[in-house]
């Protein structure tokens, strides 16, 4: 089974949960998506997430950081919302592969064209996946989801991890 972990604002948690869970509602691979917060991540940190997607600032106290770091270090893939989480430093020294997104130009997969239905996601650089094979870079159209071009972008990168 799968664990993705989702590290959110509030607001944004169920709406993200389900999106996840209704992308890959289809593939092979039996999944579980979790929420990760303050409140939890003590009792996160024996679970070995295959994914984990970063949609808030890091913000979380420093006696809870190295139970985050710890966690990471166990996970295959961080997903991470660059226009809002700028302190890398949770991920620094850890052999885990990033993928970002967002609006700027640095992002591994950003907008290229939005309407109120779609939206053009573009991959600008290779994304390394578990069988070897590379999604190279493309551009691919997508329904947003819940009115959240955020949302749409995160739950597509998991569809193309899986």
């Amino acid at each position: 089974m799968a664990f993705i972990g989702i590290i959110t604002s509030n607001k944004n948690e169920e709406a993200l949960k389900k999106a996840v869970l209704n992308i890959l509602k289809n593939s092979n691979i039996k999944h579980n998506a979790i929420i990760i917060n303050e409140e939890n991540i003590e009792n996160m940190k024996n679970i070995k997430f295959n994914s984990i997607i970063m949609n808030k600032e890091n913000n979380i106290k420093e006696d809870k950081k190295q139970v985050l770091k710890q966690i990471l270090k166990n996970t295959k893939y961080v997903v991470i919302n660059s226009d809002i989480y700028t302190k890398l430093d949770m991920i620094t020294n850890i052999n885990i592969t990033v993928i970002t997104y967002g609006y700027n130009l640095k992002a591994t997969v950003t907008a290229s064209s939005i309407n109120e239905e779609k939206i053009l996601l573009c991959i600008q650089r290779n994304i390394k996946v578990d069988n070897k094979i590379d999604i190279e870079p493309k551009e691919m159209y997508a329904e947003i989801i819940g009115n959240d071009v955020y949302i749409t972008m995160a739950a597509n990168i998991i569809r193309l991890i899986y």
